[in-house]
């Protein structure tokens, strides 16, 4: 028999390997085969932990008995061994204490044989009677499930799981904050305070450090017993958390979503591979963006509750190219009428009659920029005239627009130095950062639809912008440097936990950027300690 083999066999490993990451299980799986034992029990949590082990080796009488027909003499089972473990998983019944210590002070490698006159014919937990058996048998058949996974080959990343569901019943807020106070309070009602007492896991309401805390943000390593507590609040099981093991909620579903373009031929195809989620200011539920490669982008309020709310359009906040070029054509079309046209459109006759009331657009090719020049639709015009006076007027109004061009080169010279201007504004204003994006030196300069339709005819324009827009992960460096030069000038010393604070950084982001904070952190610190 191989070491691995006698791991998996005969040793408690396998339950708590199944939530211990990778590479610690290969390190304690070292240490038991090699001369570091003693640090077996550190690298499990065992020494910290609050869930303590049984006093005595438990025993079950129907396992004995079947024990001695089956091989001639009964033997310790392990699943009777582990913490939280009062009944027989095959059995159902209550486990009896033996006289022998769980841990052997004399000799702690010393090997005792099971024998009848070693038990105590005594309840392994008096108290258990006030917990409802059926909590029992699950925590029973459950770490014994725990205990016959393969080691090597399963890791139970958890978490994802339990707050999808726990976001399905309320107990995440749409921002991703779990509301505590109402969880603790239901785990309570649901496995009742002699269950928790009993496996060590009471959950103080003043604090905000427990080992539910701590376990449901993933950054400790939490007793495997309390990681089944929360699993059977969740009504799941070892087999039903293997077959959901890459299950992650979402407010909206999984990707891809569908575009809700009705003038497009790829109509409610999956098309669309990612979802915007934020949080709507008015009832605090997700909202969701969507949009298409053909330019059009709608939203709508979650979460989604079933199949029909994927195909549903809260807001269209974009029509697209497509869309446009649709409605260009209807516009015009007189056999059509207007609930018609926006039955084709996939939009309210009333979206249609204020989208038709929109001052038209001007001709692109003859834009003007002059403030005296307005914008005249031809087509529009050529229908309002009707004589011959009228027709003369019009071919002079085209006339004249056409003789209009826009100095491209002297418009791009001009813009610069006021764009470069509107940059140092944005990155030096003082009080919380400004992210630097085409929108917002458009609205400062006051020239946004310029920027965001001509730019390509503003090449300097064009690379100055390219070159001082910020991503997402630039302006979240910015933050942090900001954040630590005003706590260094404040405190002389920056700490990390005020640091992301201040910075305004969400959990994902300060894990994703931990680097740049710790760097930023030494420098700072560093510069302290050489100005002492």
């Amino acid at each position: 028999m191989s070491p691995s083999e006698i791991i998996q066999s005969h040793t408690l490993l396998p339950y708590f390997a199944a939530f211990l990451p990778e590479d610690r299980t290969h390190f304690v799986k070292s240490a038991m085969t090699g001369e570091l034992g003693r640090a077996v029990n550190a690298r499990l949590g065992l020494l910290a932990s609050t869930v303590k082990n049984p006093p005595f080796l438990r025993v079950c009488p129907q396992c004995i008995i079947e024990d001695e027909i089956t091989y001639g003499l009964p033997y310790w089972h392990r699943s009777h061994q582990l913490p939280g473990v009062l009944v027989c998983y095959k059995h159902e019944c209550i486990l009896e204490d033996s006289v022998i210590p769980y841990t052997l002070r004399r000799n702690r490698h010393e090997y005792v044989s099971l024998k009848r006159d070693l038990i105590r014919k005594k309840m392994a937990a008096p108290h258990s009677c006030n917990v409802q058996k059926k909590h029992l048998i699950f925590l029973a058949k459950q770490s014994h499930a725990l205990l016959n996974m393969p080691y090597d080959d399963e890791y139970l990343n958890n978490i994802p799981m339990y707050r999808a569901k726990l976001s399905k019943r309320g107990f995440i807020t749409p921002n991703g904050n779990i509301r505590f106070q109402n969880l603790r309070s239901n785990l309570y009602q649901t496995l009742g305070k002699d269950l928790l007492h009993m496996c060590h896991s009471e959950i103080n309401k003043h604090s905000e450090d427990t080992w539910l805390h701590k376990l449901l943000r993933g950054h400790d390593y939490i007793h495997s017993l309390r990681h089944l507590l929360v699993m059977q609040f969740l009504a799941e099981t070892i087999d039903s958390i293997c077959e959901m093991q890459k299950e992650t909620y979402h407010p909206f579903g999984t990707g891809p979503w569908p575009c809700l373009n009705k003038v497009a031929d790829h109509f409610k195809e999956n098309t669309i591979p990612s979802c915007i989620v934020t949080r709507c200011s008015d009832t605090g539920r997700p909202v969701g963006t969507f949009k298409c490669n053909c330019g059009f982008v709608y939203s709508r309020r979650g979460p989604d509750t079933s199949e029909c709310d994927r195909v549903k359009i809260g807001r269209i906040k974009q029509f697209g190219i497509v869309w446009e070029q649709k409605f260009d054509e209807l516009r015009v079309n007189s056999n059509l009428s207007l609930r018609q046209k926006a039955e084709c459109l996939g939009v309210h006759r009333s979206t249609l009659y204020l989208k038709m009331k929109e001052q038209p657009r001007s001709m692109d090719k003859y834009e003007s920029f002059g403030e005296n020049v307005r914008t005249i639709d031809l087509d529009l015009l050529s229908e309002d005239l009707s004589n011959q006076t009228n027709a003369t007027c019009y071919s002079t109004a085209k006339e004249d627009i056409l003789q209009i061009r826009v100095d491209w080169e002297k418009r791009d010279r001009e813009l610069l130095p006021i764009i470069s201007q509107a940059v140092r504004e944005i990155r030096s204003t003082s009080g919380k950062p400004i992210r630097v994006t085409i929108s917002e030196i458009g609205r400062r300069i006051g020239k946004l639809s310029l920027l965001e339709k001509k730019l390509v005819a503003l090449p300097r324009c064009k690379a100055l912008i390219d070159r001082e827009v910020e991503t997402i992960h630039q302006f979240q460096i910015r933050r942090i440097e900001v954040a630590a030069q005003k706590l260094f000038e404040e405190e002389q010393s920056v700490v990390k936990w005020k640091l992301i604070r201040n910075a305004g950084l969400r959990k994902d982001a300060a894990v994703q950027l931990d680097n740049v904070i710790n760097s930023v952190i030494s420098y700072y610190n560093g510069v302290e300690g050489r100005t002492d």
